[in-house]
């Protein structure tokens, strides 16, 4: 548990320390990358489904509420649930426009964990380097069908927010990412993979990847050259080693 932020304000000529604390969890993927998840209330307000009962007005001070994020309007356009916390951005639903396609991790995709799975708190991996840094936060879901768009959650505040779906039944991947489109308005926008490189919204020298255990990565370019040189090296060796294992042809 790491303390995120610490702010000193006055109260009757005493100073006293209001922590904003931040967990966070490590865990290495396939490409021996280590990531620190951070599940932060304070980033982004957990999601809350369109089921739940609205809480009341708090009436805790403001300062009690120093720290918390506030309540983005939501998007023209956007479709609210109703039931959701007063003190809470409600879930929001996007219309995409167009589904997203479906991609796989290669060469195997990573097995699937437990059943369905809704939107949760949204999961953030930071990211640095000498060019850029900044986070990468997404939402995630799983279930037995394709998603024609993104379920209902908060509105981002961030471009480049990801939301990555799971089919089950065939285990491939459908992403979309939270940006401004030529209206001038921020909606979820759905990538290609295996297309062309999609590039992060507001940092021009990183492109999204799914790493192997399907998490969302915003990564150097240069970073991804090094991934596609690596493949192509592995692939030779693989072709070398199949070959070898036959042995030599008798005419």
């Amino acid at each position: 548990m790491n303390v995120e932020a610490t702010l000193l304000r006055p109260v009757d000529n005493v100073f006293y320390m209001d922590r904003v604390y931040n967990f966070s969890y490590f865990t290495m993927d396939d490409d021996g990358m280590v990531w620190e998840v951070n599940e932060n209330d304070a980033d982004e307000p957990a999601y809350r489904s369109q089921s739940s009962q609205p809480q009341k007005d708090s009436a805790a001070t403001p300062g009690a509420q120093r720290g918390r994020a506030t309540s983005p309007k939501p998007t023209g356009g956007a479709t609210v649930g109703s039931g959701h916390s007063a003190s809470s951005p409600p879930p929001v639903s996007f219309a995409s426009g167009r589904k997203a396609p479906k991609y796989r991790i290669k060469p195997s995709p990573p097995p699937i964990i437990g059943g369905k799975l809704v939107p949760g708190r949204l999961r953030t991996a930071p990211f640095t380097s000498r060019t850029s840094q900044g986070v990468t936060p997404w939402y995630e879901t799983q279930s037995d069908e394709d998603l024609e768009e993104p379920m209902p959650v908060p509105a981002p505040a961030l471009e480049g927010t990801v939301y990555i779906h799971r089919n089950m039944n065939d285990g491939c991947y459908q992403v979309w990412v939270w940006k401004l489109g030529n209206n001038g308005r921020k909606s979820w926008h759905p990538v290609d993979l295996d297309g062309d490189a999609v590039i992060h919204p507001k940092i021009s020298d990183r492109m999204l990847r799914l790493t192997r255990n399907g998490k969302p990565s915003w990564i150097l370019t240069s970073t991804q050259t090094t991934y596609e040189s690596r493949e192509i090296h592995r692939e030779r060796a693989q072709s070398r080693a199949r070959s070898q294992s036959r042995g030599p042809t008798v005419g």
